[in-house]
């Protein structure tokens, strides 16, 4: 059964089709205005004991799966940041960027982790403008050195309760999947 909802400019197109399938679950082609037609693609998660969010719901099954096992929220986050690199590989990274921010409830002290790459020494302003113009063009020339890993295994090394070891189990189980 197809269900033409007119979106909020009035338009009725099929970007914006939502229908009923044969269990009469509504699915959707793109985002309808009608909050009956939307479908959650991630199931909601709830917890009495610590809460994770990430971008997919393996990583976030991974840090919920640390804090089981007795981790803590840096544990957890570092487990889901991780497996985020096996899961959404064409989004994340081990070679790219991780800012951390922390709070410490005992002390209410926050604290961050820088996470982003740096410039190679010899790199200056003035040698884009010589080299390219002033413009930042993609390719090598214009990357930052990896910091993903080394935030990660910082932020575990101060802050958290557990191994890298355990922490990335699930994301080389997904990765072996």
């Amino acid at each position: 059964m197809l269900i033409r909802r007119k979106t909020l400019s009035g338009s009725t197109n099929d970007d914006h089709v939502a229908y009923r399938d044969a269990s009469s679950r509504v699915r959707r082609n793109d985002m309808v205005t009608d909050p009956e037609a939307r479908c959650a693609y991630r199931p909601v998660a709830r917890g009495a004991n610590g809460a994770v969010a990430s971008g997919h719901t393996l990583a976030t099954l991974a840090g919920y799966d640390v804090l089981r096992k007795g981790g803590n929220a840096t544990d957890a986050g570092v487990a889901a940041g991780v497996c985020l690199c096996v899961v959404e590989h064409d989004r994340t990274s081990f070679g790219g960027v991780a800012p951390i921010i922390l709070y410490d409830a005992k002390s209410s002290k926050v604290t961050t982790i820088s996470g982003l790459g740096r410039w190679p020494a010899a790199v200056s302003l003035d040698y884009f403008r010589k080299n390219f113009g002033g413009k930042m063009k993609a390719g090598i020339a214009t990357s930052i050195t990896p910091a993903a890993m080394d935030a990660w295994l910082l932020a575990l090394e101060r802050y958290g309760t557990m191994s890298f070891a355990e922490i990335a189990q699930a994301a080389l189980a997904y990765a072996e999947e």
